[in-house]
């Protein structure tokens, strides 16, 4: 049996892009599909919500090239705090290949654009595992 703390976070997705439109996007997809989604256009005001929140979210959805953190160190600080932390990264400038050697990986990648129902499908699966 579950905590409440983590039954109230189970569905609650934090998704990162700086990508105002895509972000909409992303957010319209999820939240028809049920869950609560909390966005953010950059990955310090994400991290910031990410320290602060009463109970951390599930998941973490975020496009690699931002600044001042690409979208890996972003989730490497996230799971500093909430080491089981289930996470997809986002790109269309780069491949999976391309991040291969960093320490933290992602659970799932999706290239940029991508098809929203496999896009669906994935979130699906990595928040049932």
């Amino acid at each position: 049996m579950s905590s409440p703390d983590s039954s109230a976070s189970a569905k609650v997705l934090f998704v990162v892009d700086d990508e105002p439109l895509l972000l909409e996007l992303i957010q319209a997809l999820l939240e028809c599909d049920g869950y609560e989604v909390r966005t953010f256009g950059d990955p310090s005001t994400a991290l910031d919500a990410f320290r602060k929140a009463p109970s951390t979210p599930s998941m973490l959805l975020t496009d690699f090239a931002m600044q001042p953190l690409n979208g890996l160190e972003l989730l490497a600080e996230c799971r500093k705090i909430r080491p089981d932390l289930k996470s997809i990264l986002l790109s269309g400038q780069v491949r999976s290949s391309d991040f291969a050697a960093y320490p933290t990986q992602p659970d799932r990648f999706f290239k940029k654009p991508f098809v929203p129902q496999e896009f669906l499908d994935g979130v699906r699966q990595l928040a049932e595992r």
